[in-house]
């Protein structure tokens, strides 16, 4: 049996909060007053891009393992970002660093922990292409 392709997407931190330093999650948002616009279209954006990976993986005929790292457990996305980034030979985020890169660089698209996209998602063709390079 052909083994599948991972593919890991880091979407920006704290897409699930009011943002703007309020802290609290989007379901009490109206407790701080500030509109939950961004986590709506942050998670639209990882829908639409969850569909076409599937999508893309159904056009190359392979299988697609797709893991959307949840930014709020801090420890976990660290360890997994610096595996990507290793593979990759970037530099390495700690606590420090991990927020400030990932709303720089997110969402972050890797295939098999090759980095393919870094800050939007890339149309559908191009993004394929991506894909099968990664490959």
């Amino acid at each position: 049996m052909e083994k599948p392709v991972n593919v890991t997407v880091f979407p920006r931190p704290n897409s699930g909060s009011c943002g703007s330093g309020c802290n609290t999650s989007c379901a009490s948002c109206s407790s701080c007053g500030i509109s939950c616009g961004f986590y709506e279209a942050e998670q639209e954006l990882m829908d639409d891009l969850y569909f076409l990976l599937k999508e893309i993986g159904s056009y190359i005929g392979k299988r697609f393992l797709i893991e959307l790292i949840d930014t709020a457990d801090v420890n976990y996305a660290i360890e997994r970002l610096n595996v990507v980034l290793a593979t990759n030979s970037e530099q390495q985020v700690n606590h420090q660093t991990y927020g400030n890169y990932l709303t720089v660089s997110g969402p972050l698209v890797a295939v098999n922990n090759h980095i393919v996209s870094v800050g939007d998602i890339p149309e559908k063709n191009v993004l394929t292409e991506l894909v099968k390079e990664a490959l």
